[in-house]
């Protein structure tokens, strides 16, 4: 895009409040909410006459077009600045709170559709988007074979009377063990079950085993997931969107995919399928949050239940619960993200703690005042700092017996190194001469014949037993 023709235009910078997500306004997506780039990367993106009513006109479009509004947060920032400028004012955008006061300079009100055209419109998107469906009937009870479904090592009381109304209900029960016989050997499964109804009226279960994890490489209904759509699968356990699936007779249906969590198997659901209650416990929910959760996306919401208790959870159509569900913890977006930039900024105060544990910001060694509770003198602290050699006597060995060793800084490890010997004087690896005995019985689990049969660990500078020293096996 020519400079020459962005002089006297602005852009948008965008934030969704649901997902963090930012960037710079592109056009409009067949939902209505804002299609958006990489500021810095942005070929092409929206740009508004300064003098002119079109930034007003688009974003009462807006307005009247998507479902929740107030989700997006909008930016306004000179279309010749976009690399610089817009580059900024994306990445202060992705934290809202901490640069409020910022932003507020050049944040754009979004303009108040009129409240009854709103109203109706939303009414009328959920009409359009929950066309009328004729749910399967309920399985009679008494056409159920229990003799058949004793082959599975099922009756009816070990099933359950909530797992049998499910699945009369045409929703799987939860998970039950299961004995069923291949060849002369039973085997002990858990899966969970369902009802299938026959053309001739005769009823089977059908058993949803375990799987070790779902299959999203083979194509599913007539479709073959995106990229995109495996990590979100894997991620959430749902889609997050409605997608034209085929049916075995090749008509096209919109429909809800989820992995059903408890086995691992894609499960799919025509979108019609669903009905969202306008009420969740004592919460009520408006039209625009319904249609909201019927495009498949999470919705954080606060949720009071019939007993009084209030929480904030996150909501979201379940194809293999056929229901709106409170999504788990691990399964949520945000969260996701918090926890990432979480690990992220742990991960980066812990390195920078390493990296300064021993070193000061400049490079140079940080004072040594002590080791393993032995105080250095001053000129003990003078020489390291100098990254000298120092002696140091008293300090506890692997058994807390006090012996003396040698601390020298490593410049190349970034930290003090201690020896049991001088490196700067011996050639061959000698302890400290009066250490020699301790540090070959304490730490290097040798023998010496003078004190081989000594119970305890030797002293600094013992080389003899002590007079009253108990041996090994010795009574006293």
């Amino acid at each position: 895009m020519p400079e020459q023709n962005l002089k006297n235009q602005d852009a948008l910078i965008a934030r969704n409040a649901q997902t963090s997500e930012t960037g710079v306004v592109t056009g409009l997506n067949a939902d209505g909410s804002p299609q958006m780039d990489d500021p810095a990367k942005a070929a092409k993106f929206l740009t508004f006459d300064r003098n002119a009513d079109i930034l007003d006109n688009f974003l009462r479009n807006f307005a009247a077009q998507y479902k929740n509004p107030t989700m997006f947060n909008f930016f306004k920032v000179p279309a010749d600045q976009m690399p610089t400028v817009g580059f900024a004012v994306n990445q202060m955008a992705k934290d809202m709170e901490a640069n409020k006061e910022m932003l507020a300079t050049c944040e754009v009100k979004i303009p108040d559709a009129p409240k009854q055209e709103a109203e109706q419109k939303a009414e009328s998107t959920q009409q359009q988007e929950a066309p009328k469906y004729e749910r399967p009937q309920a399985i009679d009870e008494n056409s159920i074979n229990w003799n058949n479904l004793a082959a599975w090592g099922i009756t009816k009381d070990s099933l359950g009377e909530q797992n049998l109304k499910n699945m009369l209900n045409n929703k799987m029960s939860d998970l039950v063990t299961v004995t069923p016989t291949f060849g002369n050997e039973k085997f002990e499964l858990e899966a969970r079950l369902s009802l299938r109804q026959n053309p001739d009226g005769s009823v089977k279960v059908v058993p949803h085993f375990i799987r070790q994890e779902p299959n999203l490489s083979e194509e599913f209904h007539g479709v073959k997931f995106t990229k995109e759509d495996k990590e979100m699968l894997k991620a959430t356990g749902n889609l997050g969107r409605v997608i034209d699936l085929k049916t075995p007779d090749g008509k096209v249906v919109p429909s809800f995919v989820s992995i059903d969590r408890k086995t691992n198997e894609l499960i799919a659901l025509p979108a019609a399928a669903i009905y969202i209650r306008n009420k969740i416990g004592e919460t009520e929910l408006s039209p625009k949050e319904i249609g909201f959760l019927r495009s498949g996306k999470q919705m954080s919401k606060e949720v009071t239940l019939s007993n009084g208790k209030t929480f904030p959870t996150v909501l979201q159509i379940s194809a293999a619960e056929q229901k709106v569900e409170f999504v788990p913890v691990h399964a949520r977006l945000y969260e996701q993200k918090s926890q990432e930039q979480s690990n992220g900024q742990k991960q980066e105060g812990n390195e920078k703690s390493q990296s300064n544990n021993w070193t000061l910001q400049d490079g140079s060694i940080k004072p040594l005042g002590k080791w393993k509770g032995v105080e250095f003198s001053n000129q003990q602290k003078a020489d390291y700092v100098a990254g000298k050699t120092i002696k140091v006597d008293g300090v506890p060995d692997a058994k807390g017996v006090p012996s003396s060793l040698y601390i020298r800084f490593n410049p190349e490890k970034q930290r003090p190194y201690t020896f049991s010997y001088d490196p700067d004087k011996a050639k061959v690896i000698t302890p400290a001469e009066e250490s020699k005995a301790q540090v070959a019985v304490n730490s290097e689990g040798k023998t010496q014949e003078a004190t081989k049969h000594l119970k305890g660990p030797l002293e600094q500078g013992q080389t003899q037993p002590k007079p009253g020293q108990k041996k090994k096996g010795q009574k006293l």
